[in-house]
């Protein structure tokens, strides 16, 4: 989540056993936003290593082009 930020506001009422089951809620909560965040990282690094695979895959596929021009041109002589 670079980049992003996230505000928090927490108002607790009521006794003692409701504010800790709501710093448990939250602390629940915090712990699936970390979980999160690093599922979006290992996505934002896969989404590059996609990108260079398919600039690899687009240079390979014009190579591959230009050989198979040369190889007609080559049959289209040995045919003369």
């Amino acid at each position: 989540m670079s980049g992003k930020t996230v505000d928090v506001g927490l108002r607790i009422t009521g006794d003692g056993k409701g504010a800790q089951d709501a710093v448990s809620s939250i602390r629940q909560a915090l712990g699936g936003l970390v979980t999160d965040s690093a599922k979006v990282k290992l996505l934002e690094g896969e989404s590059e290593s996609v990108k260079a695979t398919r600039a690899e895959l687009e240079g390979l596929i014009g190579e591959t082009k230009v050989l198979a021009e040369a190889s007609a041109r080559v049959r289209i002589l040995d045919a003369a």
